[in-house]
């Protein structure tokens, strides 16, 4: 399970999309920005981002050329500021300053509810994460990939419940 949106087009793949939430800005309860409204997106640029390598177009949906950044920085495709392994490290982190993440509301569910986290709001339409099955098209799938590519719909729906709930709780 990936992001789709590297492979989406290549025909050596085959892809099924499971999850098409929106990543919401989420920072800490006490955070600046928490509270305020709506925020402009470019005011979200104040902040360091924190999380794993993002797909180019959360760089754009933030006003940021990431080609002009990455040449301006010597690297390649568009980085966060605070580059994390895992999300349990970026809501630490998250919690602990001034720094954002984006996320689905499901990641953050129990700090939502805990009143430790909080949603920023942009008042435009969020960049979206399109993540799904990816596997090597032309083959047969292990009996073990099929029972995981059938829990994995079944939790697919379990999810998309779940979500609503919590976007009509704190999404805005």
């Amino acid at each position: 399970m990936a992001d789709l949106t590297a492979v989406e087009l290549d025909d050596r793949f085959e892809t099924e999309l499971l999850i098409s939430d929106p990543l919401y800005f989420i920072c800490r309860r006490q955070h600046p920005l928490a509270g305020r409204g709506v925020v402009n997106p470019a005011d979200l640029r104040d902040y360091p981002l924190a999380g794993n390598r993002v797909p180019e177009r959360f760089a754009r949906y933030l006003g940021i050329n990431p080609a002009k950044e990455a040449a301006a920085h010597g690297y390649g495709l568009f980085r966060v500021k605070i580059d994390v392994a895992t999300f349990a490290a970026t809501k630490r982190i998250v919690l602990a300053s001034d720094s954002l993440t984006l996320a689905p509301l499901i990641q953050v569910e129990a700090e939502l509810e805990a009143g430790s986290m909080a949603v920023i709001r942009t008042g435009q339409p969020l960049p979206r994460m399109n993540s799904g099955l990816i596997y090597l098209g032309g083959r047969t799938l292990t009996p073990a990939a099929l029972a995981f590519v059938q829990e994995a719909r079944r939790l697919k729906a379990d999810m998309e419940q779940r979500a609503a709930v919590l976007a009509a709780r704190f999404g805005g």
